[in-house]
């Protein structure tokens, strides 16, 4: 895959200052609930060689001093 291909495949997401608020008034089983949806969600719809980068990007940081 070429830079710019990977540029094109890039997300990001941003959340208002709103949204982040209502996050923080939520129960702590209610954020569990959102937080197991969204790896469902991770799990069911990005490729398996893109999360394999993300843990390897991920356990890379660990090793940072």
């Amino acid at each position: 895959m070429t830079d710019n291909q990977e540029k094109k495949s890039t997300f990001a997401f941003r959340l208002s200052k709103e949204k982040l608020g209502e996050f923080r008034g939520l129960s702590a089983e209610e954020k569990l609930n959102w937080l197991d949806a969204a790896n469902k969600f991770v799990a069911d719809f990005v490729p398996e060689e893109k999360r394999r980068r993300w843990k390897e990007f991920v356990d890379r940081q660990g090793d940072v001093k």
